[in-house]
């Protein structure tokens, strides 16, 4: 048992090595074509760049972080009242450097669950707050990207070109639109299959009919374990009622921690000289959101070489310069170091430090009780317990 366990840790500790690997190669093969055939224009624009206006692009990323760390601290007061803002910035960058590392962003949230535990908040509670965070982020990204289609979806028409992908005519502006519908989908399908009996009984049926055509193998135990997962998340909602002041301040926070980050693009353009009255700051942001919404649909680790390629073709004709020299390039460099690898270089100092203080191995195991997040494991001893308590 003693080397199975070694084994996983083993594992587990390649997988993260690998993707980050993998991360940084579709990162410099993706820069590489796009750059390949300017290098000196490259180069002589670095050269030109204001850095002065990169590092305050640096404090927005830095900022963004701060504003994640409210929200969060918000939620976790309701559970644990001496829990602190250090712990809750910890928390976040810990939390950032695994969804940065891992494909999908799908590592975060277990190892922030891990987090928490070092500072005395149970998985079950855990579990309530990161799910909470999970729909404020969510709302988040909806309200931004359906106000940015809102009022820049002709700008966006006009300004992004078609490219020809495989002898296809393909139009990202529609893709914009798809990538949308696909969020929208993703934040209220979990809501209607909570609180639907209808969609209990669709998801019955779905895996039945996967048992059928020998994709799904033991139906009865699959059934349950989507019911004691949907169990879970409609467990972990109930606990916005009676909070209503927090969620609606910690939306609040969140849509502006999305402007702040949208924002990097704004002042990495003014470092590199593109034409102050030229650029709109509501349309860098408006694009800037469609960039970050298409790259959540790319599962290499940080959504590496999607991010690159959807920035370099979005800002296309934005990131000019006075005589007409495109800057979207250089722009494009700049964005991705200012608001993904040096953070994420930060990130896993605070992750390395983490490690050392607390004696774990976030790299390398994260318990397995951390691992299912989503599902709260109702006691009820320990619920009754906890209810004499208050009572008392």
């Amino acid at each position: 048992m003693e080397k199975i366990k070694t084994q996983e840790k083993k594992n587990s500790g390649l997988k993260n090595f690998l993707s980050i690997i993998i991360l940084l190669l579709a990162s410099a093969i993706v820069i590489f074509l796009l750059v390949k055939d300017d290098i000196d224009g490259l180069v002589d624009a670095l050269a030109h760049t204001k850095w002065i206006f990169v590092v305050y692009a640096l404090g927005l990323m830095f900022l963004v972080y701060m504003l994640d760390a409210v929200c969060l601290l918000l939620f976790t007061r309701e559970f644990k009242r001496d829990y602190s803002f250090k712990e809750a910035m910890q928390n976040v960058m810990i939390g950032a450097f695994f969804s940065g590392i891992t494909p999908s962003a799908t590592g975060g949230q277990f190892v922030q669950a891990y987090a928490f535990s070092k500072s005395g908040v149970s998985v079950e509670k855990s579990s309530t707050i990161l799910v909470l965070m999970y729909i404020m982020y969510q709302f988040g990204t909806i309200f931004c990207s359906g106000v940015a289609l809102l009022f820049f979806y002709g700008k966006a028409s006009e300004l992004i070109p078609n490219v020809n992908l495989f002898g296809m005519d393909v139009s990202f502006v529609g893709l914009i639109l798809i990538g949308f519908l696909i969020n929208l989908c993703a934040m209220l399908l979990p809501l209607w299959i909570s609180y639907s009996k209808l969609a209990n009984k669709l998801v019955v049926g779905i895996v039945k009919l996967l048992n059928k055509i020998k994709i799904v193998k033991k139906p009865d135990e699959t059934i349950e374990k989507v019911n004691l997962k949907i169990t879970g998340y409609r467990n972990n909602l109930s606990s916005i009622k009676g909070r209503g002041k927090t969620v609606a301040v910690s939306f609040a926070i969140t849509v502006v921690r999305f402007i702040v980050y949208f924002a990097i693009t704004y002042f990495v353009a003014l470092g590199l000289g593109v034409e102050y009255g030229s650029l709109d700051f509501a349309l860098v942001c408006a694009f800037a959101c469609f960039v970050y919404m298409l790259s959540m649909f790319i599962v290499i680790p940080g959504g590496s070489g999607g991010a690159e390629a959807f920035f370099a073709l979005f800002f296309a004709n934005i990131l000019v310069s006075v005589t007409g020299t495109s800057l979207v390039n250089p722009g494009m460099i700049l964005w991705r170091f200012v608001s993904f690898y040096i953070p994420l270089i930060i990130c896993s100092i605070v992750t390395i430090v983490f490690n050392k203080r607390k004696n774990t191995h976030l790299m390398r195991e994260v318990p397995d009780e951390f691992r299912w997040i989503f599902y709260r494991h109702h006691k009820k001893e320990e619920e009754k317990n906890e209810l004499q308590n208050n009572e008392n």
